[in-house]
């Protein structure tokens, strides 16, 4: 009687052992899916990125420059995907530069643009969620920086972005956020092409 009750404790703890490593198992099982899903999501917004430089790209390639490929394709994709996307364009054709900025940030923010060595005034703008916003000016030097802060949940987002006036030129600021399950991914990318 002895021998049985040692076997069924034997046997009870064995199975208690398996139990544990299965539970084990299934937690590492979780924490893969965590992994690709932030892998996925990753990808994701790096391909957002790229559709952003291949547009621009095809912009510089145009006689008339129009912002509203851009913006279709950014509400297009605001509508599908948990996005977040705050995007400045500006372009210069030797004698003036127009800049585009627009916030499809899911909020309101306060956003900001100056020009070094230029005349004009700092560029002082509200822009409600899903707006875009253009200024169009004459400039009489060659480079200017133009330095855009934005504030979103109190955060004070900045960037100096770099152009030179006397070439045609276009750049591209953009802000991709992505927001799934609790998981986040953002990727900030500068497009520069003069022609």
């Amino acid at each position: 009687m002895k021998g049985q009750m040692f076997l069924i404790a034997g046997i009870i703890l064995l199975l208690g052992i398996i139990t544990l490593a299965n539970i084990m198992n299934i937690y590492s099982v979780f924490e893969e899916m965590r992994h690709t899903e932030a892998s996925d999501m990753n990808y994701r917004v790096d391909n957002i990125a790229r559709e952003y430089e291949y547009m621009i790209s095809a912009m510089s390639s145009q006689s008339q420059i129009n912002s509203n490929n851009i913006r279709s394709f950014t509400e297009n994709i605001t509508q599908y995907e948990d996005v977040e996307i705050f995007f400045l364009l500006a372009y210069a054709n030797n004698s003036d530069y127009t800049m585009w900025a627009g916030n499809y940030l899911k909020d309101s923010i306060n956003f900001t643009a100056n020009m070094s060595y230029s005349i004009i005034p700092d560029w002082n703008i509200f822009l409600d969620d899903k707006s875009v916003s253009f200024i169009i000016n004459n400039a009489t030097i060659t480079d200017i920086e133009i330095n855009i802060s934005y504030t979103l949940n109190n955060e004070n987002e900045k960037q100096s972005l770099p152009m030179r006036i006397t070439n045609n030129s276009i750049i591209g600021f953009f802000d991709v956020r992505l927001n799934e399950n609790d998981n986040f991914a953002k990727k900030r990318i500068f497009v520069n092409r003069t022609w």
